[in-house]
């Protein structure tokens, strides 16, 4: 954390406003604050030295975003233009990035079919973003689980490494483009006044289009599969799609790939577990209750929806 009478003082040399007050909000891999310019209230963003790799490309992304009137919360500019501040203390650097305050909630079910509005935007605005993203490949989706648990002696590692390499066959050739690839909703914010937001491109790359779409709609539980979020996730992919196709058309390939995607994010999410809590940090049957969630899905899938996961 930083103290606060230091905070207000590079707040105050690098902005046009005068901050007479900031108060910790939290930490959630990066250290947020509320800080206060007399009545009016800002969120300020400080980004850890470990997360530099993909924060400058984030806060471009967000600019870039910013400048065409998409619907992300405004970055106030410094006196200099710049949209973050670099501290540097003991040789580390962290990035300070600050925003208006926009008072909000995650989306309700109701708001689903205007949030695939809105990702069907951001989508195609993002196709004329003139940098190069980062590309997501197989190793990020898939492999680097296999790796974690080759790297344990894990019983299981086989089955992972063989349902991998089938999924990447379904979906590899699917047409890819941006992909904020975090797109779950607590990403999304409703403002009060009704308006919706994107949070959070820390992990946005040249990826699937399609797998934005699947973690929105994802109404399972991780930990325990029921026949029941399956429907719901379902249902939730139908009313995103009526908003999303008004602006943006879709293969029958990358919607049927729903069903795959949905698999896939248990190995990608896992992997980043692991990479940021350790490799001993689930319990010891953890891989084998995947392994039934991941097998309940895909049966699921083949009865009602004739989806082929293995020929």
């Amino acid at each position: 954390m930083i103290e606060k009478q230091e905070l207000l003082e590079i707040l105050n040399n690098n902005y046009e406003k005068i901050f007479t007050d900031a108060t910790f909000h939290r930490d959630g891999g990066s250290l947020s604050y509320i800080v206060f310019s007399n009545e009016d209230k800002y969120f300020l963003r400080v980004i850890r030295p470990e997360m530099l790799a993909t924060a400058y490309q984030a806060i471009d992304i967000h600019t870039f975003l910013q400048v065409c009137n998409f619907a992300v919360p405004p970055i106030v500019f410094t006196k200099d233009d710049q949209s973050f501040i670099t501290r540097k203390t003991d040789g580390k650097i962290n990035l300070l990035v600050l925003y208006e305050y926009i008072e909000g909630k995650e989306p309700s079910n109701g708001d689903i079919e205007n949030v695939g509005e809105l990702i069907a935007k951001l989508h195609n605005i993002m196709e004329s973003y003139p940098k190069e993203l980062k590309n997501r490949d197989k190793h990020f989706f898939i492999d680097r689980y296999v790796d974690i648990l080759r790297s344990k002696n894990d019983h299981t590692v086989g089955e992972y490494e063989r349902l991998g390499n089938m999924l990447w066959g379904k979906v590899k050739d699917l047409p890819k483009g941006f992909c904020h690839c975090d797109l779950y909703s607590g990403n999304i914010m409703k403002s009060d006044n009704g308006k919706l937001y994107v949070l959070d491109f820390d992990t946005s790359c040249n990826g699937f289009p399609m797998y934005d779409i699947t973690l929105f709609c994802n109404e399972t539980d991780y930990f325990a599969y029921s026949d029941e979020k399956f429907h719901e996730s379902e249902l939730s992919l139908q009313h995103f799609l009526k908003g999303y196709m008004k602006h943006r058309n879709l293969t029958e390939e990358e919607i049927q790939a729903f069903y795959y995607f949905q698999v896939i994010y248990h190995f990608q999410l896992q992997a980043t577990i692991v990479e940021i809590y350790g490799i001993d940090c689930n319990p010891d049957d953890f891989e084998d209750k995947q392994l039934d969630w991941i097998t309940s899905w895909m049966n699921k899938a083949e009865q009602e929806k004739g989806i082929v996961f293995y020929i």
